[in-house]
């Protein structure tokens, strides 16, 4: 049972992990977008 509980709470840190990298890979995909989008607007928009 102790093995058990200790394999589910191995793999729910690597599920943890998993979001919190794809959660940080959001954030910087969105800010290069924004970033982009504002250089774009810049260059072309004005």
């Amino acid at each position: 049972l102790i093995a058990e509980v200790d394999r589910e709470l191995l793999q729910n840190e690597i599920d943890r992990s998993q979001t919190q990298q794809r959660d940080d890979d959001y954030r910087l995909g969105s800010l290069l977008r924004d970033a982009i989008t504002a250089e774009m607007w810049n260059l072309y928009g004005a």
